[in-house]
């Protein structure tokens, strides 16, 4: 198993216990060559800022779900979501 490599399922990214595990853990040196594919000719360098920016008391703070009372449009990157409470 690689741990140079984090994966977030967006499904588990919903509940802090999730979030919390990957704020403790640490990140791990590259390992090239160690992968099922190796990617040549790239340096995949560690990243130096943690995965997360957010404190302990900040992620206490997190809401499990936002209330939505009016239509709201967000734009995640080229892609724009119609938030409909109805």
């Amino acid at each position: 198993m690689r741990q140079d490599v984090t994966v977030l399922n967006l499904s588990l990214a919903n509940t802090p216990l999730v979030l919390k595990q990957l704020q403790r853990r640490p990140l791990r040196d590259v390992r090239p060559g160690q992968g099922a594919v190796d990617l040549p000719g790239r340096d995949w360098p560690k990243p130096a800022d943690p995965l997360f920016h957010m404190t302990a008391a900040e992620m206490d703070g997190l809401q499990l779900a936002y209330p939505l009372d009016t239509i709201k449009i967000v734009n995640l990157g080229k892609i724009q979501v119609l938030l409909d409470p109805a």
